[in-house]
């Protein structure tokens, strides 16, 4: 046996997390957690790893008990974990990242041994032409691969594995699934044998010559088109009052968009129309450019040519404070919450533009009437939120800004299938309120089935569009995205 948990209590306060949870992990075991959002299950892995500390029980690793050490402690006897919502060192090289991990693991390896590991690591999960990439460039796929990489260079003899498959559509779901099941069957570095620990949220539902297509046409060829864009120095984007138009029903129009990070371009002439009071849905594969797009129209990233309107109004220069307080909102990836504020503060905080401070009060008792949980929690630290709690809290966060335009950028990643289901009822519901939207989101079948238009985002540029309707009737979306 490998692992023992027995009788482990974790509370916050007055909210018993986990009740005396009591298993066993067997060595060579792939053991699988499941459960409801809030029912515990990364607070339990916190319990093992060291984050949080038990208020009874006992952890019991290979015959010795770490109930209480520190991460690092942890870590040092051969217990390693990727986490839920991935937080890479952006501004280091994929292989730094990896190789901090094998520094840090139970085997204490000098500088040029753990770069050794990682670069063994690396091309094991496919990563190798990634390797003196910053890590903030990769798309969602390829950070998923680079967490689990950062554990596995710790050469673990226990491994858990906090939401891995999260965000990845059924090919990327097949090839991690791939990955986990060679590891049991892999007795060298930096493959150790142990236990992986794996919840999943999907199934490989793509025909093989689906797979092939995708692998031909689909993020990693993507990845390979996106190079130095060979933009001149300062170019800017289109001057107010330049040639852009929308259309008439259009809350908000894109035009022949280009961005990206440094020099490298990601949007490559994207264009899109918002029909007032609609909900409409960007789909495409991990790296096709849909958060740039979000955060580009945001003002998180500059344009470098095209634009965007707001109501006809040229709004491509103005920064993201300036166009929240038009009424333009993201509900970001990742929830990014104050970890160290109660719930109600973090919806304070939402509430920064002019028309939504006047209003403050009313808008907390409609958020919390539609998420009554958080209601129930309202002092409760955000940080010590279930996975799906805290998107909850980070989608009630951006309805207290009274967004007349709201735009969702993954935000069933992470959530069981009965909180997806209950996400998607709560958009339906906002769309009946009128507020127009749009949302990224890899559950394509639910997307398409609340959305009013959709498109479709492949290398930076949208390929194909139409009505919700019509864009799943497409055969080409119906293979690569329905796996029909």
């Amino acid at each position: 046996m490998i692992l023992q948990v027995d009788a482990v209590t974790v509370r916050f306060g007055g909210l018993v997390a986990c009740d005396a949870a009591t298993f066993a992990v067997e060595e060579g075991e792939i053991l699988g957690l499941i459960g409801p959002n809030g029912a515990g299950k990364t607070t339990l892995f916190n319990a093992i790893n060291g984050v949080h500390r038990p208020r009874s029980g006992r952890i019991v690793f290979r015959r010795e008990e770490i109930t209480g050490l520190r991460p690092f402690q942890v870590a040092r006897r051969g217990v390693a974990r990727a986490y839920q919502v991935v937080r890479p060192l952006n501004d280091l090289s994929v292989i730094a990242n990896v190789t901090v991990g094998a520094c840090f693991g139970r085997e204490n390896l000098s500088l040029r041994a753990a770069r050794t590991v990682a670069e063994e690591v690396l091309a094991s999960l496919g990563l190798a032409d990634k390797a003196e990439v910053a890590a903030g460039k990769l798309n969602v796929a390829q950070k998923k691969r680079l967490e689990l990489g950062r554990a596995l260079a710790a050469r673990p003899a226990l491994l858990l594995a906090d939401e891995v498959l999260a965000g990845l559509n059924p090919q990327e779901v097949s090839a991690m699934l791939a990955v986990f099941r060679s590891l049991r069957h892999h007795d060298r570095a930096p493959h150790a044998r142990g236990h992986e620990r794996v919840r999943p949220r999907g199934r490989a539902g793509l025909r093989e010559e689906d797979r092939r297509r995708l692998a031909a046409g689909g993020v990693e060829r993507s990845q390979g088109r996106r190079g130095v864009s060979g933009r001149p120095q300062g170019r800017a984007a289109l001057p107010r009052g330049g040639h852009m138009t929308a259309g008439p029903a259009a809350a908000l129009a894109v035009r022949d968009l280009e961005s990206g990070y440094g020099e490298v371009q990601i949007l490559w002439g994207a264009s899109l129309d918002l029909a007032a009071g609609k909900l409409t849905t960007l789909l495409g594969s991990n790296g096709a450019g849909k958060t740039t797009l979000l955060r580009t129209v945001m003002g998180a990233l500059p344009a470098w040519r095209g634009g965007v309107l707001f109501d006809g109004r040229d709004v491509t220069k103005l920064s993201p404070h300036e166009k929240a307080q038009l009424g333009l909102v993201l509900v970001p990836e990742g929830r990014q919450l104050f970890s160290t504020m109660t719930i109600l503060e973090n919806l304070e905080m939402g509430a920064t533009p002019t028309h939504a401070r006047a209003t403050m009060r009313e808008t907390v008792d409609q958020v919390f009437a539609l998420f009554p949980r958080l209601g129930e929690r309202r002092t409760q630290l955000a940080g010590t939120l279930s996975g799906g709690e805290q998107q909850m809290l980070a989608i009630a966060r951006g309805l207290m800004a009274k967004p007349r335009i709201l735009m969702f950028d993954e935000p069933s990643l992470g959530l069981s299938p009965i909180f997806t289901l209950n996400l998607f009822e709560i958009i339906r519901k906002l769309k009946g309120e009128g507020i127009t939207m749009l949302l990224v989101e890899q559950n394509v079948q639910l997307s398409l089935a609340v959305s009013d238009d959709a498109y479709v985002l492949e290398h930076g540029k949208v390929s194909l569009q139409g009505t919700a309707k019509q864009v799943r009737e497409m055969p080409e979306v119906r293979r690569a995205y329905l796996g029909l």
